[in-house]
């Protein structure tokens, strides 16, 4: 992305207090300012009052500016707290804050490293109401396979395991939807072998510069929650919301009364913001997909050859040995088998 360092603080006051935050069109700087204040439809959707750096920040973006460059001055210990707002007051209206050293940022941001970010889309879960619809997340990353990559994920807060009891408490805004960082691994140990869900990956176009002013804000959400709404500010929203963030030149949004995983890839992919894509499939997926090179006879042989009652048939050893170690996975991972045995 290219944006002119030529504007000046006083020329963008200016525009946004008799233009852009008033209701007018958004130049692409206002809308990487409202992108980090999640701003939307006249206020923020971040619920958590340690977020705003100003009284009323959560409904004048102005206000938050005007609060955010004054504090960050006074106190440069605020940069360690807030260094995407930071960033953005230095690199896009050129303000000059002090210099200092954020030992656990730095830490953050070693761990994160990666110029790339893609949405990725995890298959429904039958056995989780917050994932009857599936689940979307984002993960950084600079290859494709690197499993030692991390995502950002939104999801609500919930102990409840009675569905009636979540279904209503999701619905009408009970739980408290929060923002974390994890190992990818993990996520595809999770999806992919626990709980047997395929995955698909949408590499979004993204300039480096704003997947690392991304990686910043996701510094700045850390304490930052929002009140989650099972159809309007759910985990396909926020990440939605997050990965918009990363490409402001797009007029992306959506429109539609109530969202889930799917709506949000499609709209990416038709606003063209997808570079490419990847399919992961799970280990349930892989066993099916074996399975149909055999016939049942085979099938139970094998099965009886991995508990030891048999000898390994011959002849295509193998379609035998590939069905044989997918089996051996999935007993596994489903803690049918025990770790030794394995």
């Amino acid at each position: 992305m290219h944006l002119s360092k030529s504007l000046t603080l006083i020329t963008f006051l200016l525009f946004t207090l008799t233009s852009s935050f008033g209701g007018g069109l958004y130049t692409q700087i206002d809308k990487i300012w409202l992108f980090l204040l999640h701003y939307k439809d006249g206020e923020s959707n971040i619920d958590y009052p340690g977020f705003f750096l100003h009284p009323e920040g959560r409904y004048s973006p102005y206000k938050e500016l005007s609060a955010t460059i004054d504090l960050l001055k006074g106190d440069p210990s605020l940069i360690c707290i807030f260094p995407a707002r930071a960033y953005f007051l230095k690199r896009f209206l050129g303000v000059d804050l002090p210099k200092v050293e954020c030992p656990e940022l730095e830490k953050f941001l070693s761990y994160v490293e990666g110029t790339r970010i893609s949405i990725v889309f995890a298959d429904a879960h039958i056995n989780s109401p917050a994932s009857m619809f599936g689940h979307t997340f984002l993960r950084i990353y600079n290859k494709e396979k690197d499993l030692f990559s991390f995502i950002a994920n939104y999801a609500a807060e919930a102990t409840d395991t009675n569905g009636l009891i979540y279904a209503f408490k999701g619905i009408f805004g009970f739980y408290e939807g929060k923002y974390s960082v994890a190992p990818f691994y993990l996520k595809i140990k999770e999806y992919t072998a626990f709980e047997g869900r395929d995955l698909w990956e949408y590499e979004i176009d993204a300039d480096p510069e704003m997947v690392h002013l991304f990686k910043l804000h996701l510094w700045e959400l850390k304490d930052a929650y929002s009140y989650y709404y099972f159809f309007q500010e759910n985990c396909s929203t926020e990440v939605f919301y997050l990965a918009r963030m990363t490409v402001p030149e797009k007029d992306i949004d959506l429109n539609t009364p109530w969202t889930i995983p799917a709506d949000t890839i499609k709209v990416l992919i038709r606003k063209g913001v997808i570079k490419r894509h990847t399919y992961q499939p799970s280990v349930l997926t892989e066993l099916k997909y074996t399975a149909k090179r055999l016939n049942k006879e085979e099938i139970e042989e094998i099965k009886n050859w991995v508990e030891g009652k048999e000898d390994l048939p011959k002849g295509r050893e193998k379609e035998f040995y590939d069905f044989a170690y997918l089996y051996v996975r999935f007993l596994f991972y489903g803690e049918a088998l025990g770790r030794d045995k394995y």
